[in-house]
């Protein structure tokens, strides 16, 4: 921030008059430049400067101890005056007319009068915002180190202030912050963080693959979704379902082709070739900066109306990985202490300007708007804990805490993944093990979770899936042929997949593809039908015979047998009974 020359430089004739009063500073300039040359070399007396803050009431050392104890002697203007009061700004003519250092409406006033803070603008995470700060080389001589001092032989430091105003003044504007331990004992109940998010991406990838997706309005279908979301081993959630598409899309492993999402081959391919250290890192990495999937619209209990505003999805995160580059690495922290430790640090961490009121969001259980910051917890609170226990745990970043074993989370614990998310050492860098896949000689196929992910991926694209499980099943069988028939696939790749990740192939197996190649491009349907019998040949030639009754039949399946259209079977009957031939129906 600038210094204090330049601070005071900035300001009018009258303004400069107060803070000189204050300082015991005589005036007998009318030029701006050299009066605050004066009151800045009075000022940065260290033995002046100690006189003043001998002065200052205790609620008003402690909120510019506050402030000085802030990175860089600054604070957020919106968040220091939840604390202190506003601190109205106002021009020089307005300001002799109505006195407002007579007059002050919190602490933050009577220290703004005083020369102690002034007001600025730096740029922030939401952007360009006011600050209150203190200058650096003040700060240097301010004798922050002493507390306690007898007031009572004090004068009035406004002696228009009445005795309720002042009781204001030093209570300042408590925002009823309940004091929650950051740390805390490990709770009784504990969800380990896995990496299964990998494990759902390459489904992902392989479903789009083999179906096809159409999409409704740029997105899967409903029933799109719940059919993949039922392939998934891990935790089935919609917002989940969406932190995979897109992540995906911003990977660059799937893109919109022809209305439906489809693998970019080489890209998905690389991915899917990595170890899978590696690709947890490169899920973390695109979800850090995603813009596209926004956990805000996301909170189960929230319901953002899209009125034109917009938010940064990238802010909480960064926010949250400030907190948690602070904490231990063994350590478990409270998700209500988390949210408190921010509410009292970097409350506006989301917030341009600390604008609480142009958001259109309702709470969906009372369908209520949540404005102001007296809704900060249920919003902001809310939204943290949701990425906790959502994004960072389905990331295998965090594990999670319960007091029941199915009580929602209260605690978090950064793994060994979290811990390199939050700057407390380097990525793990594992190599994957050998995992074999287990062909059965029924054709069954047993792919553990740890198998490689390329050829699950393979796999998947020329045979039947079973139930999502660790070993994943995969069935070779004519569905799945038929499935491959359709990707070009042909049966001396499936061959020479197998010779290379089972080695063994089993008789009954070769034996399905030699059939699968013989049969290329022919096929075999059952199906239901309705059949005429009859007992004689003779009866068959008179009804195959008679126009009248012909055109409800299909084709003959023998001399006694003949098919019937399976719409017209009861016009047969009638065209049979007036021709004098009794029928009956077994149907």
């Amino acid at each position: 921030m600038t210094d204090l020359r330049s601070t005071l430089f900035e300001y009018d004739l009258h303004l400069l008059q107060i803070i000189a009063n204050r300082w015991d500073v005589d005036l007998d300039t009318r030029d701006e430049k050299v009066a605050a040359e004066r009151i800045a070399e009075a000022m940065l007396n260290p033995a002046q400067a100690e006189h003043e803050w001998s002065r200052l009431s205790d609620a008003e050392r402690g909120a510019l101890q506050m402030l000085l104890a802030s990175r860089q002697h600054k604070m957020p203007a919106v968040q220091f005056g939840r604390l202190y009061g506003e601190i109205r700004q106002i021009g020089a003519g307005a300001r002799e007319r109505e006195k407002p250092h007579l007059a002050p409406k919190g602490i933050g006033e009577i220290l703004f009068y005083r020369g102690l803070l002034a007001m600025g603008f730096d740029e922030s995470k939401t952007g360009l915002q006011p600050y209150v700060f203190v200058p650096d080389d003040l700060a240097a001589v301010l004798p922050i180190h002493q507390t306690g001092y007898d007031l009572s032989a004090e004068p009035d430091d406004f002696p228009d202030e009445d005795d309720e105003e002042q009781e204001t003044l030093t209570e300042g504007n408590d925002e009823d912050i309940e004091e929650v331990e950051l740390e805390m004992e490990a709770p009784p109940h504990q969800h380990k963080a896995d990496t299964t998010l990998v494990d759902d991406m390459t489904t992902l990838l392989a479903y789009l693959q083999v179906h096809e997706t159409r999409l409704e309005s740029g997105y899967l279908a409903n029933e799109l979704q719940d059919d993949l979301m039922a392939q998934f081993v891990g935790p089935k959630e919609y917002a989940r379902l969406d932190l995979l598409i897109q992540l995906a899309g911003q990977m660059g492993l799937i893109a919109v082709v022809n209305n439906t999402f489809q693998p970019v081959r080489q890209t998905a391919r690389t991915w899917l070739e990595s170890i899978r250290t590696a690709q947890v890192k490169s899920l973390v990495d695109a979800w850090r900066t995603s813009e596209g999937y926004n956990e805000l619209w996301l909170v189960p209990s929230l319901d953002p109306e899209a009125t034109g505003w917009q938010n940064d999805p990238t802010l909480p995160r960064e926010t949250l990985r400030g907190v948690f580059e602070a904490v231990t690495g063994e350590t478990w922290v409270s998700l209500d202490g988390l949210v408190a430790e921010i509410k009292a640090v970097e409350p506006d961490f989301q917030r341009p300007g600390g604008d609480y009121s142009s958001w259109y969001i309702r709470e969906r259980r009372t369908g209520e708007y949540l404005r102001g910051f007296e809704s900060w917890n249920a919003v902001e609170g809310t939204l943290l804990k949701f990425i906790v226990a959502g994004p960072l745990h389905w990331l295998g970043l965090v594990d999670l805490g319960m007091d029941t074993p199915d009580g929602i989370p209260i605690a978090c614990h950064l793994n060994v993944f979290g811990k390199a998310w939050a700057g407390h050492g380097d990525w793990p860098n594992r190599k994957d093990p050998e995992t074999p896949l287990t062909l059965e000689a029924s054709g069954k196929l047993l792919v553990p979770r740890a198998a490689s992910r390329i050829d699950r991926f393979q796999l998947a694209r020329f045979t039947e899936w079973g139930d999502p499980a660790d070993p994943y099943v995969y069935l070779l069988n004519s569905k799945g042929f038929k499935r491959a028939e359709q990707q070009g696939i042909k049966p001396e790749n499936v061959e020479t997949f197998l010779q290379r990740t089972v080695h063994t192939i089993p008789p009954h197996v070769h034996a399905l593809i030699e059939n699968w190649r013989k049969a290329q491009g022919a096929s075999a349907v059952i199906q239901k039908m309705i059949v005429l019998r009859v007992d004689t040949e003779a009866l068959m030639e008179v009804i195959w015979e008679t126009p009248e009754i012909r055109r409800f039949l299909g084709v003959k399946l023998g001399p006694l047998a003949v098919a019937v259209r399976e719409d017209q079977w009861q016009g047969l009957m009638g065209a049979m009974q007036d021709k004098g031939i009794p029928v009956e129906t077994e149907l």
